[in-house]
């Protein structure tokens, strides 16, 4: 049922000013290999739907694997026997596993972040919850980084037409496993 066609884009990362998508793929598979997410939390809720909403029908721990289909938004569909969904920032993906593309406001606002010449990366991971590796220039202090992550939240409300609090999160060049060197919001 559709589980080996899958369409990405996720994370864009800004190079000389261009944006360039890291990762876009479709797969239409004949051949295509089974391909699993690791849980990255104690535990995860495993459930009927795509949604909070939705009833738990299992829990799973840190570490296991879990066989993935496909995804809807940001959740991730198991290939399980009965219906089940879970969280997309709750698991680790495969490389070559499909992640969910920004909308055409998400995509607005990139190509004007892009445009801003600050950013080296860039990821969306939910509505108004951004993370962003600077351009190695903009480092030099918590006020310009400061600045930078607060003008982005703003543009990303502006571009996105997101009437809630959108916050910006700058990371060191290491990433966002490293501690987060400024944050800045905008309401």
């Amino acid at each position: 049922m559709g589980s080996n066609r899958r369409l990405a884009t996720t994370r864009r990362r800004v190079a000389g000013g261009v944006l360039v998508v890291l990762a876009c793929l479709l797969v239409l598979g004949a051949g295509a290999h089974a391909q699993e997410a690791e849980v990255l939390v104690e535990r995860l809720n495993v459930r009927a739907g795509p949604g909070k909403g939705y009833p738990v029908v299992e829990v799973v721990a840190r570490g296991e694997k879990l066989p993935v289909e496909g995804i809807e938004g940001r959740w991730v569909k198991l290939k399980w026997p009965t219906e089940a969904w879970v969280y997309e920032k709750y698991v680790k993906l495969p490389k070559d596993f499909a992640v969910p593309a920004f909308s055409d406001a998400e995509n607005a606002f990139l190509e004007w972040a892009g445009a801003t010449g600050d950013i080296e990366e860039l990821s969306i991971e939910d509505k108004g919850v951004i993370w962003v590796i600077l351009k190695e220039d903009r480092y030099a202090t918590k006020q310009g980084m400061t600045e930078i992550a607060e003008r982005l939240a703003c543009g990303y409300r502006k571009e996105t037409g997101y009437p809630g609090k959108a916050v910006v999160t700058v990371y060191p060049p290491s990433g966002p496993d490293s501690p987060a060197l400024a944050r800045a919001s905008c309401e």
